[in-house]
């Protein structure tokens, strides 16, 4: 029996798998909010509205600066990040060298936010330095006291910066989001396609 079919389910699939409908990257690089592979810069003081419920945390696994893997979950249902010593690849004489000739694990943590510029382009907020994870705890906590002082709807953020003095690197350049207020009757970005 041979399968007809009208639909090229090859073709389907390539336009749905990696970013075949992903929204552009937002990233905290060196001092400059860049969006996309282009790097088109958003200016400091840029408000966004963030879509909390969206937010997904975990690790993704990188080979030749691609993803390869994700165990990611969203943070509003409570998805507990598992430790690294649970994760694939835990021989260090197997890992990639970074630019500098240190071997780099393959997994990283990340943080996901889907924002939208209010009026336009939805985009997708992530990182996994250090500083984009402090970022964002500051961030978490001013939204999670909010919910609890009883505010309702759609957090905006403004993108910052700030930076400190490192004995080793110099100055350090780390990413601000600043909660400055919550808007009702906004619509939330939806859902983000992963790779």
């Amino acid at each position: 029996m041979e399968l007809v079919t009208t639909a090229n389910p090859w073709l389907i699939a390539s336009t749905t798998l990696s970013g075949g409908d992903q929204k552009p990257i937002l990233r905290f690089e060196k001092g400059d909010w860049l969006v996309g592979q282009d790097k088109k810069e958003l200016k400091l003081g840029t408000l966004l509205l963030a879509n909390m419920a969206g937010v997904e945390w975990g690790w993704v696994r990188w080979q030749d600066s691609r993803p390869t893997d994700r165990r990611m979950g969203l943070l509003a249902e409570g998805y507990q990040v598992e430790p690294r010593d649970v994760l694939p690849d835990r021989d260090k004489d197997m890992w990639d060298l970074d630019d500098k000739g240190y071997k780099r694990d393959p997994w990283q943590k990340m943080i996901e936010i889907p924002v939208r510029i209010p009026d336009g382009d939805e985009l997708l907020m992530a990182g996994g330095s250090r500083g984009w994870e402090g970022c964002c705890k500051a961030l978490f906590e001013s939204y999670g006291k909010g919910l609890k002082e009883g505010r309702q709807g759609t957090p905006v953020i403004k993108l910052g910066g700030s930076h400190y003095d490192h004995k080793m690197y110099g100055r350090v350049k780390v990413p601000v989001l600043e909660l400055v207020e919550w808007r009702t009757g906004e619509a939330k970005p939806k859902k983000l396609t992963k790779f």
